[in-house]
């Protein structure tokens, strides 16, 4: 009797608990990036060598930098399972140059394809909210300062790990006019550890959990298998 009670509580707590999660996992992305810079009074100028991008409003004159961390996603060694939980996510640019510090930039999804060698023109007049962009800003960023700056793209990553969005990366526009300008530095600068950076802390569901629904079909077997053994023994 001893036996079968305990088979009975160990049955029950195995089909009470659901699938566990893994641990948190952070990665640290710089590398893989496509970034360039598009401007109005270089339309048709591929600027992705540069070792900076810079946006700019001011009148007539418009820059954006644009900027995307390729294969995050995918079931290989330091990608990101789709369907994941983003826990956190900072875009880290490293910022050398700041005209009015108390302007707004906006940190914008892209929503269409474009690649290092886009050019102002090619993309239609650069990137337009609403238009091959998401029409609000994913994040923002002011009171900026001359060294490493931080932005929350969690919401981001967590959009591209649902499939909800697909990953274009993020236009950076000045959202402040006139005469704003912020100068990064890009994935070309000649000092690597001063290179964008992403830090991304997620959680996934871990693999091989069995479905309830399994487990009580293994439970009902072996109650039965233990019943049929003792009847024989009676008789």
């Amino acid at each position: 009797m001893r036996r079968l009670s305990l088979l009975v509580l160990l049955l029950g707590c195995l089909s009470l608990g659901g699938p566990a999660l893994a641990d948190s996992i952070v990665f640290d992305y710089n590398s893989g990036i496509t970034d360039t810079m598009v401007a109005n009074f270089w339309a048709n100028t591929d600027l992705s060598n540069q070792p900076s991008m810079y946006t700019l409003a001011s009148g007539n004159w418009e820059s954006q930098s644009l900027i995307r961390f390729d294969s995050l996603f995918g079931s290989g060694t330091g990608q990101i399972p789709l369907g994941s939980t983003i826990n956190n996510a900072t875009l880290r640019l490293y910022l050398y140059g700041v005209q009015n510090p108390t302007q707004v930039l906006g940190l914008y999804n892209i929503t269409t394809n474009w690649a290092g060698s886009s050019t102002w023109n090619s993309l239609g007049g650069g990137i337009t909210p609403g238009v091959n962009a998401e029409s609000g800003a994913a994040a923002t960023a002011t009171n900026l300062a001359v060294g490493w700056l931080g932005i929350d793209v969690a919401s981001s990553l967590q959009a591209w790990a649902d499939g909800s969005l697909p990953n274009q990366g993020w236009a950076i526009l000045a959202e402040t006019t006139p005469w704003a300008s912020a100068l990064f530095l890009s994935s070309d600068y000649g000092i690597a550890s001063f290179r964008p950076t992403l830090s991304v802390d997620y959680t996934t569901p871990s693999a091989g959990a069995p479905e309830p629904g399994t487990l009580l079909l293994v439970g009902s077997a072996a109650l039965a298998a233990l019943g049929l053994r003792r009847r024989r023994r009676r008789a």
